[in-house]
């Protein structure tokens, strides 16, 4: 992958990847730095050349805003949402309220982003529309105070979206949609406790009805339940003396939660794209979601977008 960027904004996203958690990620950060300090490479050129962004990318330090900001919203979002109870994961695709007031769907946003028992964008803006100003207030200031004078805003703070998708989806479509940069996605922590696609879902939908059938008379249920449980069961194993390396074991079955927010066109562009009949049934069952709610609450815009419903005929001649 490569990317055009200015040095400025370079130094920002250097701190962030060296502020992550995750080392693999922060080795990243750490190459980028070392990588601006030495000369760039042009081998049609003999003249010497300088080194790419020495001046501003080596004072690039880890940046510690967003983790100090997740040690407290994650407290604070604990003791907000306890009242909700149990996670509503009814629905593959809702459709969340546009609100008149940038600052509750912000403070709306952060709760999601930061809720590890995976309640639905719904469930969260209900809750904060009731909410005293003083504790929109309180939750808003907590996710801006620490930051620091070369720290950009938090991706939560992306607000004044009409449309919010909110997606509960299997890792391995969710990696697809997560390729649409038109959007800002908040995904909320990885979890176990969505669970993962039933393999009656799964073999139907992939297999078809027949071939699915078969499958599951061979026993072949029990062993990707099996599989998946394995797996679980070895992450439990490390979580205690390795709880980030526990969330690389979680297999691409198991469902996240993440909110998408985008304009009208993307929204359009994202169904009629993920719809087609030649995508993966996982992530076409989603973009079909988003049309159905998008139709739903703005009839008029979904009548231009070109959706094709992924449970009707197969039309192999179209392109």
């Amino acid at each position: 992958m490569g990317q055009i960027v200015s040095a400025r904004v370079l130094e920002r996203q250097i701190g962030r990847l060296l502020g992550s958690p995750y080392a693999e990620i922060r080795a990243v950060g750490g190459e980028l730095k070392a990588a601006c300090l030495v000369p760039a490479s042009a081998p049609l050129s003999d003249d010497p050349q300088p080194p790419a962004a020495p001046t501003l990318v080596k004072y690039a330090e880890p940046s510690d805003f967003p983790s100090r900001v997740a040690a407290e919203l994650t407290a604070a979002t604990d003791e907000l949402l306890r009242p909700l109870g149990a996670p509503d994961r009814s629905a593959l695709v809702e459709l969340g309220e546009a609100g008149a007031d940038p600052l509750r769907e912000i403070v709306s946003t952060l709760l999601y982003r930061h809720d590890l028992g995976g309640r639905s964008f719904r469930q969260i803006q209900e809750l904060v529309a009731n909410l005293p100003q003083a504790r929109i207030d309180e939750v808003f200031d907590l996710s801006t105070r620490a930051r620091g004078r070369h720290d950009d805003l938090l991706r939560e703070h992306r607000g004044g979206y009409t449309l919010a998708f909110d997606v509960l989806v299997d890792l391995g479509s969710f990696r697809d949609l997560h390729r649409h940069r038109r959007c800002v996605q908040v995904q909320q922590p990885l979890t176990w406790s969505h669970a993962f696609e039933l393999p009656e879902t799964v073999f139907d939908n992939g297999l078809g009805p027949r071939a699915a059938l078969s499958a599951l008379e061979g026993g072949l249920a029990e062993a990707y339940v099996e599989a998946l449980l394995k797996a679980e069961q070895a992450a439990d194993f490390v979580r205690p003396s390795a709880p980030l390396a526990a969330e690389y074991l979680q297999p691409l079955a198991y469902r996240t939660r993440c909110l998408f927010k985008m304009d009208w066109s993307e929204a359009a562009y994202i169904v009629e794209q993920r719809t087609q009949s030649q995508g993966h049934f996982s992530y076409r069952r989603v973009a079909w979601g988003m049309y159905e709610a998008l139709r739903a609450r703005y009839p008029k815009l979904a009548e231009p977008i070109r959706a094709t419903d992924p449970d009707g005929p197969l039309d192999l001649l179209r392109r």
